[in-house]
């Protein structure tokens, strides 16, 4: 797989991610380059003295401190304050196949594994996800997942391509805040994984809550549990919610239709827009519609039905 426009790809790392953790992706990616802040050199800087390929760290903000290293440390605002260099832009133009991006897992079962996404992969999954949602140009998204999980990021790519809004917080770590967001910017669409709904359903069960402008509520990483949904309800009146699945940092694979959702809950529901879905047994055969597999059967990946899978 070649890289993308003038050579590069990108790799997002989580703010919040240890020094250890760094120097592996920074390592095992290949990165020539570092763009980070000045708030997160207790991270970063103890990583350079290890790296195998970077080249330059770019950093916004002011460096504290002595500051010792080997590579080049420049200022961010300075670069890109200068005229840019397109030319050899014009050299490498990228095709679909090109490598984008790498998207690492969290690594909760071992050292974190990079997954390449192409542009046409990104493309793709951007497009579908934002059909079955039902998006448009008016939404005003509130994202308070980690861009470097792929659920965050895709808020952002669906954002610029649909020309809509996105609110960004760094957290969901103080929900009263969060609340005060969604009625402050008038939000209308709020993706968040099962913990954050439980936290939000507390909160609804101590003080009522009401986001009556929220047309969309999305869910992946985990199941969300079907006795989460009469509350969600209440807290997002005019809300479609929708149940989603994936496979690791590869966007999601199928979704449950909103108008659905109490008939089949427990369904994963049908393949994304542009996809198909199947499930094999553990002989590696596809099942029919209806037919029964064992519980542990292959998870089902994209191939082919368009039936809901339960």
């Amino acid at each position: 797989m070649r890289y993308s426009s003038a050579g590069r790809f990108l790799v997002i790392a989580n703010p919040q991610v240890k020094t250890k953790k760094l120097l592996y992706i920074l390592n095992d990616s290949a990165a020539s380059a570092l763009i980070s802040e000045s708030t997160l050199q207790r991270a970063f800087m103890p990583a350079l003295s290890a790296v195998t390929a970077l080249k330059v760290v770019l950093c916004s903000g002011e460096l504290k401190g002595g500051i010792e290293s080997s590579l080049p440390l420049l200022s961010f605002n300075n670069i890109i304050s200068q005229p840019a260099d397109l030319s050899v832009l014009e050299e490498q133009a990228p095709i679909s196949l090109d490598l984008a991006a790498l998207i690492y897992t969290s690594g909760s079962t071992g050292e974190p594994k990079g997954v390449m996404q192409s542009h046409q992969s990104m493309v793709f999954a951007m497009q579908s996800i934002a059909e079955y949602l039902r998006l448009t140009e008016n939404e005003r998204i509130l994202c308070v997942l980690p861009l470097a999980f792929d659920y965050g990021l895709y808020q952002l790519l669906m954002t610029v391509y649909m020309g809509a809004t996105l609110i960004l917080e760094r957290s969901f770590a103080y929900p009263a805040r969060i609340f005060q967001q969604m009625d402050e910017h008038k939000i209308t669409v709020f993706p968040a994984v099962p913990t954050m709904f439980s936290i939000t359903n507390e909160a609804h069960g101590r003080s009522p809550l009401s986001f009556p402008h929220i047309t969309r509520v999305t869910n992946t990483a985990a199941a969300l549990p079907a006795d989460f949904i009469p509350v969600m309800r209440d807290i997002f009146p005019n809300a479609l919610i929708y149940k989603m699945y994936g496979l690791t940092e590869c966007k999601r694979a199928s979704y449950l239709e909103p108008e659905l959702i109490d008939k089949k809950p427990n369904s994963v529901g049908k393949a994304i827009p542009g996809t198909e879905m199947f499930l094999l047994s553990p002989q590696g055969k596809i099942l029919e519609q209806g037919q029964k597999r064992r519980r542990r059967a292959a998870y089902s990946r994209p191939a082919c039905n368009d039936g809901l899978l339960e």
